[in-house]
């Protein structure tokens, strides 16, 4: 049995849990506390002191986007096909260039400050990544999937993330998440797509800010 560690969020494992999840393979979660986590961080199980972790067995499994290709290659999600390979980790690894606008917004102490962090973040940072990743759909063989004719470890990183803060009714940046999100047509029809492919999922599913 797979037993997942993280906070009671969606965060960086949700990806992880849908692709298990659309993978009919059955999981445990070990939801840990923020005031638990300092202990468990020190327990041994986290090897570089960060969660997700994920435990296969004798195996303990560390970093999110490593943990999601491994799985990805188990269950047929990853890219056989070298660019196409190329295409699904690029995609993965554009978030890191876009991740700490976000951190960094929410985590601002200072209200104007933060307003002009968010402002950035709404009004530069997270168009020019939308605009990308829309160029990138436009010229995949189908619209439907970020790469390929099949779903892959993209088309999870992004679910994981777009129903987390993008498409959640609670997410507090939602809106104006949205406000952004809905001028790409090609991203919007694939974000549906993907919304019916995990339907089930989406509505089973605990209800979380992010």
């Amino acid at each position: 049995m797979i037993k997942l560690h993280y906070f009671n969020i969606y965060g960086r494992i949700e990806p992880i849990r849908m692709l298990l999840n659309h993978a009919k393979v059955p999981y445990t979660e070990n939801l840990i506390s923020y005031q638990d986590w300092p202990k468990f961080k020190t327990s041994g199980i986290c090897e570089f002191e960060q969660i997700p972790v994920v435990e296969i067995g004798d195996k303990k499994l560390s970093q999110s986007k490593a943990i999601l290709r491994y799985l990805g290659k188990l269950h047929g999600y990853y890219p056989a096909d070298p660019y196409h390979a190329y295409l699904a980790d690029s995609y993965m690894d554009s978030f890191d260039d876009i991740s700490p606008a976000f951190f960094q917004a929410r985590s601002e102490k200072d209200a104007e400050k933060q307003k002009v962090l968010y402002d950035k973040l709404f009004n530069q940072t997270y168009p020019k990544w939308c605009q990308a990743i829309e160029n990138r759909i436009q010229q995949n063989v189908t619209r439907k999937f970020l790469v390929g004719e099949k779903l892959s470890i993209a088309d999870f990183s992004f679910a994981g993330r777009h129903f987390g803060l993008v498409k959640n009714p609670l997410s507090p940046i939602q809106n104006d998440l949205q406000a952004q999100f809905s001028k790409f047509k090609g991203l919007s029809e694939y974000a549906d797509n993907l919304e019916a492919i995990f339907k089930d999922y989406l509505e089973a599913r605990p209800k979380c800010q992010y």
